[in-house]
């Protein structure tokens, strides 16, 4: 592999992990203090994952990602190198237009409030409309209260799902007994039915959204995610396009980058596992939207649900390269994605008390230790993967055209 192909991805995923930990520097210095954990643990999905976990997948992809560089760049006609640049371009448009589609969401999140903003909004009215049939008003309390208050609740329960209510009914069909049922209702602090719950919650996503939007009120972060959110995109984008194409390439990897192959389904395997936790954790922040903002669809898709059939993709393609722990993996990976789609509710409860509102800090500092452990030993093991297979390569391994076909 030419040493081009090397520093030319290290630079692309040097700049992809500082703008990682630009985008959680940019909050922890906005929001430090008492509000810091309860932004922080809601939206783990963007602004813990990327910095830790994303960061350990994007190492551990470096092998196959210089692989793939150097196979358009250094091994193939000019044809294929212009396939690379377009490639790269299109990757860049998709990630910017997938980005754009993100930010332009009704929706928007606490963290986008500025805390001078959100600390005057505490001290304001509740903002509320009549209901029919009811003697007073439903009222959306103030941001900053329901949100410490919901995360307070989710520390001391494992199932946050029971305060979500049916916004939706089916019409067509007989009335669900339980939206009669009054059950504690977080934007408005008291016990609601269904219906009125959901009143509150659109006036509660209304009341964060007109203060996100407002640029007198939105957080210095928020504008300053709005340029790395494309990274972040971008990335994604890029660690499914080189498994494909990995995939789809797999006679002329096996001829010519033989010696890089076990480190490099090693490092897809390392990463894929990382990457898991990213819908793990982006369901647990979908788990806090419904309860705040009331739930728009039974099962929403998230984009980060494309790396559920990719990992599948990556452990059943090296199936044959891997040994007996690693098909048990599969198994129990094909397997967890079913329940997952069919236990939605039970899977996002747990995923908001491991790794979302509801976990522990302490959970978050092993996480972070956890992927500070990972990352050093994947940097003591690339050179010596890299300098190793180099040796053997030199020393006695066949050149593509003495090697058996396969």
């Amino acid at each position: 592999m030419s040493r081009f192909s090397k520093r030319f991805v290290a630079v692309v995923f040097f700049l992809l992990a500082v703008s990682f930990i630009v985008s959680t520097g940019s909050i922890v210095s906005e929001f430090w203090g008492p509000h810091l954990v309860p932004i922080l643990t809601a939206n783990s999905y963007l602004f813990v994952f990327f910095p830790t976990l994303g960061i350990v997948a994007m190492v551990a992809f470096y092998i196959p990602a210089v692989i793939f560089a150097d196979l358009y760049l250094n091994r193939t006609s000019w044809f294929l190198k212009t396939r690379f640049v377009v490639g790269g371009l299109m990757a860049i448009g998709a990630a910017l237009f997938f980005a754009d589609a993100l930010d332009k969401t009704d929706l928007r999140s606490i963290w986008e409030v500025s805390p001078a903003a959100l600390e005057n909004d505490r001290a304001s009215r509740p903002v509320c409309e009549a209901v029919k049939g009811r003697d007073r008003p439903v009222c959306a309390q103030p941001i900053l209260p329901t949100m410490e208050f919901l995360r307070q609740e989710s520390l001391k329960r494992v199932r946050i799902s029971p305060f979500i209510r049916d916004c939706h009914p089916d019409t067509k069909v007989e009335a669900n007994p339980i939206n009669q049922v009054e059950r504690y209702c977080f934007p408005a602090g008291e016990k609601l039915k269904a219906a009125e719950c959901c009143v509150a919650q659109r006036l509660f996503a209304q009341r964060v959204g007109v203060l996100a939007k407002d640029p007198l009120t939105q957080s210095r972060a928020a504008e300053i995610d709005r340029y790395l959110l494309p990274f972040k995109s971008f990335f994604i984008i890029m660690m499914v396009l080189i498994s494909v194409l990995l995939i789809a390439w797999p006679r002329t990897i096996r001829e010519r980058y033989g010696p890089w192959l076990k480190p490099m389904e090693r490092g897809i395997q390392i990463g894929a596992v990382a990457m898991l936790f990213w819908p793990i954790m982006d369901y647990a922040y979908q788990q806090t939207l419904d309860v705040l903002y009331g739930p728009r669809d039974s099962f929403p898709l998230r984009l980060s649900l494309v790396t559920v059939p990719w990992v599948l993709l990556l452990t059943f393609h090296f199936k044959d390269r891997i040994k007996d722990y690693a098909r048990v993996g599969q198994t129990l990976g094909g397997i967890a994605s079913v329940i997952a789609f069919f236990r939605y509710q039970d899977i996002s409860d747990w995923s908001s008390k491991l790794v979302g509102l509801g976990a522990a800090e302490a959970q978050f500092v092993v996480l972070v230790a956890t992927s500070v452990i990972i990352l050093i030993l994947l940097f003591r093991w690339l050179p010596r993967s890299l300098a190793g297979e180099e040796r053997e390569s030199v020393g006695g391994a066949a050149p593509p055209s003495e090697r058996p076909q396969t």
